[in-house]
């Protein structure tokens, strides 16, 4: 990125690409994000959330330490072992962040979880160099991130589609 050091600044194109959201959507496989949607449940709990944190401030800030090696290891279980080092889930590799992904909502055992997805260089016209917020939520239930491969796959678009990616396919998150 150009805030790491002895990264080159570059210009970034300001005009909005009023096309690229429904694109976004068409590259989701037509399923809106959560946040999109906005289902009443939802907007109700985010609000009262900011409301409570407002009045009563309580933020806790907590740092973690990475280790290298647990990592390491994590991606290592993902490969199959073949001589090919095919992984799970028909994926070429999972990323830390997968690795972390998974674990961290694991740990958690929540029922739902979102995950920023940025779609620059995912969707046709839209650039890493187009500024503006040209992302979207991928929304998560227990059976997505069991697993860093699942995680990567969600994220790697299978013909150009980027969804959930555990089979079967778990639902949209409603109020139903």
């Amino acid at each position: 990125t150009m805030l790491s050091a002895g990264a080159a600044v570059e210009a970034l194109n300001p005009v909005r690409k009023q096309e690229l959201p429904t694109r976004i959507l068409q590259a989701s496989g037509g399923e809106e994000s959560a946040m999109a949607v906005c289902p009443p449940g939802f907007l109700a709990r985010f609000l009262f959330g900011q409301l409570r944190g407002a009045l009563f401030p309580s933020t806790v800030h907590l740092g973690f330490h990475v280790d290298e090696e647990w990592v390491a290891a994590r991606k290592a279980e993902e490969t199959r072992g073949d001589s090919f080092g095919t992984i799970a889930d028909g994926v070429p590799f999972v990323s830390t962040n997968d690795v972390l992904v998974s674990a961290f909502l694991s740990a958690l055992k929540c029922r739902c979880a979102m995950m920023a997805i940025n779609f620059r260089g995912k969707v046709t016209g839209c650039g890493e160099a187009d500024a503006g917020n040209y992302e979207d939520l991928m929304t998560y239930m227990p059976p997505d991130y069991a697993t860093p491969s699942l995680i990567r796959r969600s994220v790697t678009g299978r013909g150009g589609v980027y969804t959930r990616a555990a089979e079967p396919r778990t639902a949209q998150l409603t109020n139903a």
